[in-house]
């Protein structure tokens, strides 16, 4: 007779930013988490949030613009450039949206 397969059900919860997504990589490579890491302390820095002024000081250094309104008259493929090079930077939909005044939609669409 077979040994029986012992499955798992490994949940991780928590807030966006707690490191769930790097403690489900280790444990889907089987790697050996340290026991000094807790997760978390497991800090992904590359996708760290600008603040809002960050975001209107590069807005204001690629266009000129220095609110939503002017920055809702630029040309279509300005605003795109501009939009694209923020979300790649990273700045939120969201953040995007409130600040700019363009649609989550088209921001999520670049």
């Amino acid at each position: 007779m077979a040994a029986a397969v012992k499955k798992r059900l490994r949940i991780f919860a928590g807030p966006n930013g707690s490191g769930k997504s790097t403690i489900t990589k280790i444990v889907l490579m089987n790697e050996v988490l340290p026991d000094s890491v807790r997760c978390l302390d497991i800090e992904d820095s590359s996708r760290s949030r600008l603040s809002d002024d960050q975001v209107w000081q590069m807005i204001i250094e690629m266009v000129g613009v220095t609110n939503s309104s002017a920055f809702q008259v630029l040309e279509d493929k300005s605003k795109r450039m501009v939009l694209k090079e923020l979300k790649d930077k990273g700045a939120s939909y969201r953040q995007l949206e409130r600040l700019t005044g363009v649609g989550r939609g088209l921001i999520q669409k670049l």
